[in-house]
């Protein structure tokens, strides 16, 4: 019986959002890359190769989940010397709040979840040829739902968790 290996990479990526004035860079264009493990050095890697393709006078807001990379010390110190860069943190448990989540789900359904990859190079190739022919016509995300009803839908589920205890 052959051994089987299980191989994993980190996988970052960034939707930009562009203003009716500034149209040179598509809103629903995904910026990513398949670097080693998440750490702060790499993700200080990533938002430098954000920063550098973005028109200087934009403010960024960032939509974070609380993976702890995204708050070292390194990564603070890198914000404090950004000043136009603000971080906003999803709370647990809620990263289908971050746009960008539903990309990483429609790579995983369209490209990863029956693949077959013999090396960590064959699946990040995988990935960055799935974000190449994203880009090539890419579609914005556009939020549907009715911000009442997901409250609503909160507090119903708040109020059955207290009917059990």
């Amino acid at each position: 019986m052959p051994s089987l290996k299980f191989a994993t990479t980190s996988c970052r990526g960034a939707q930009g959002r562009s203003s009716k004035a500034d149209r040179s860079r598509n809103p629903a264009n995904v910026n990513g890359n398949t670097r080693g493990p998440l750490v702060a050095l790499t993700f200080i890697r990533f938002l430098n190769a954000i920063e550098a393709e973005l028109p200087k006078d934009k403010a960024v807001h960032v939509i974070l989940d609380n993976y702890a990379a995204h708050k070292q010390p390194k990564v603070r110190a890198w914000l404090s010397r950004h000043p136009r860069w603000t971080f906003h943190f999803v709370p647990t448990s809620c990263s289908w709040l971050n746009a960008v989540e539903g990309f990483f789900a429609k790579l995983t359904r369209r490209r990863l979840k029956h693949g077959v990859f013999h090396s960590v190079v064959d699946l990040q190739a995988a990935i960055k040829r799935f974000i190449k022919e994203h880009n090539q016509e890419p579609k914005p995300f556009v939020w549907k739902a009715d911000p009442n009803e997901i409250i609503a839908a909160v507090k119903r589920g708040h109020q059955a968790l207290e009917s059990i205890h």
